[in-house]
């Protein structure tokens, strides 16, 4: 599955961790550091730091980047929008993946707006109903469910990039 590789490195004071992690299928678009530096600052405004002995700069576990400016996305965040309303596609929407957001949402819609249609066609016929709305209820019901159950392992084992190609920060 994903290996990550993670290496720590601790500031002077031994109070503030740094975390370099690196996609080792090398999928991540964005570089986590390694932009040339002489201090700190080189490096973000409190976002990572200058490493001494490489002169390189190294970023804290929720920026990436060459020069640790991109804040990356929460994987606790991310896996409780999948898990509680994923219906309407707010994980991928906070993710960035706007495009699938939108096809997870409208199929949510028709989960909820094809019974209702069903239901009302059943009223109004008295008791007459098609078998298209009972399968399409059941179809995208059953394609909903699915999404939500992917989205949900996806996030909790953080293997779903965010719209950038960069994984969340884990929890």
């Amino acid at each position: 599955m994903l290996n990550v590789l993670i290496l720590f490195a601790v500031f002077a004071n031994g109070q503030n961790t740094a975390i370099k992690a690196a996609d080792s299928t090398g999928d991540e678009k964005l570089p986590n550091g390694g932009h040339s530096c002489t201090s700190d600052d080189d490096c973000g405004d409190f976002r990572g730091y200058c490493d001494n002995k490489t002169a390189k700069c190294i970023c804290y576990e929720k920026y990436t980047d060459s020069k640790c400016n991109y804040a990356r996305k929460s994987q606790l965040t991310a896996f409780l929008l999948s898990l509680l309303i994923s219906g309407v596609g707010a994980g991928r929407f906070y993710l960035g993946l706007t495009l699938s957001a939108v096809f997870q949402l409208l199929i949510g819609l028709c989960t909820i707006i094809i019974p209702i249609v069903a239901g009302c066609t059943i009223f109004c016929q008295k008791g007459k109903i098609t078998g298209i709305f009972i399968f399409l209820s059941f179809l995208f019901g059953l394609a909903s469910f699915g999404w939500w159950l992917a989205d949900s392992i996806l996030t909790g084992t953080n293997q779903l990039q965010d719209g950038e190609g960069v994984y969340p920060y884990s929890w």
